[in-house]
């Protein structure tokens, strides 16, 4: 008997407890630090294999807000969000009204899937990914072990 009301117990506990990663992450983020733990080995490595990686340029007052709606943005895009195992994927809403949406260039980038079109007619780009390393209530990284941003909620 006793072990029947601590397994229901323990069930319970951790129900009340445990938030999908989509639930968690609606609200709005505000950039703390980088944290980069590479060896100056590793960083001259990763250099000579990966070097089309851009540095991102998050600053201080860089901010994120995810809504329920599937809906995000920040101070210079905005665009649709959604989590895939431990990936959040950010499809950038692109203006028809920029210069390389010309028709001929657009539908390119929609063969080459560099564009989706959604039924609704509006263009985004293809999904920019971002490995979750950590989410809670109140902390988001993105990143690997040794290298990634942290980011803090706010009101």
């Amino acid at each position: 008997m006793k072990n029947a009301l601590l397994i229901t117990f323990l069930f319970g506990f951790l129900t009340c407890y445990s938030q999908n990663k989509s639930e968690l992450i609606i609200g709005k983020w505000k950039f703390e630090k980088k944290v980069d733990l590479r060896t100056t080995q590793e960083k001259i490595a990763d250099k000579i294999n990966e070097p089309q990686i851009i540095e991102s340029d998050e600053e201080s007052d860089t901010f994120l807000t995810f809504n329920k709606t599937d809906n995000y943005y920040n101070e210079k895009e905005f665009g649709k969000w959604e989590i895939k195992k431990d990936s959040l994927l950010i499809y950038r809403k692109v203006s028809k009204d920029k210069e390389h949406l010309d028709k001929k260039i657009r539908d390119k980038y929609l063969k080459d899937k560099f564009l989706i079109l959604k039924k609704d007619g509006i263009y985004f780009s293809k999904p920019y990914s971002l490995k979750i390393k950590y989410l809670s209530k109140e902390k988001l990284e993105f990143g690997t072990e040794k290298r990634f941003t942290i980011w803090k909620r706010i009101k």
